[in-house]
């Protein structure tokens, strides 16, 4: 049985991976229920569900050697999406994208899937955000490519 102690928990190795939504009471049902009924805007999580926080909470609590495994999810949904994705902004100049798949590839890891990502209110003109999905080694090797990509100029975050 999942306690308030549980609840708590999670929010807190979260907190740092996630968007923080707004909690907002809901106008249009107030004469249909008893009490107050409010809005969870999850929807603003990066994959648009509330399925990061879920996601990055199990990620968080394996243990190192099952972290090395690897994991592997059968969801073609929103809960695959929040598992597996790497988040680089670069300025928008032509040639930016293929500099840094090729550099990504030369660390050793495969690009599965590539978002380019332009036009959110938190992204600076001139910049844009590529999402990429890669397959590595592990948590060791993205570490690396972190690095590694840090080290050329690149901000970079895990998404989820």
């Amino acid at each position: 049985m999942v306690k308030l102690s549980h609840v708590h928990a999670a929010r807190g190795r979260i907190r740092s991976g996630i968007v923080h939504t707004p909690c907002k009471p809901s106008h249009a049902f107030q004469d249909e229920v008893p009490g107050q009924l409010y809005w969870k805007f999850e929807n603003l999580q990066r994959t648009g569900s509330f399925k990061d926080r879920g996601a990055l909470n199990k990620l968080l609590l394996l243990s190192p050697e099952e972290t090395e495994r690897g994991v592997v999810t059968a969801s073609a949904g929103n809960h695959a999406q929040a598992l597996a994705y790497l988040v680089v902004k670069v300025r928008d100049r032509p040639g930016s994208l293929a500099s840094l798949t090729d550099s990504v590839a030369r660390m050793g890891a495969n690009v599965l899937d590539i978002h380019h990502r332009r036009g959110f209110a938190d992204i600076r003109v001139g910049d844009v955000e590529i999402v990429l999905q890669l397959e590595t080694r592990g948590r060791d090797h993205v570490a690396e490519i972190i690095q590694a990509l840090e080290a050329q100029g690149v901000s970079v975050e895990v998404e989820g």
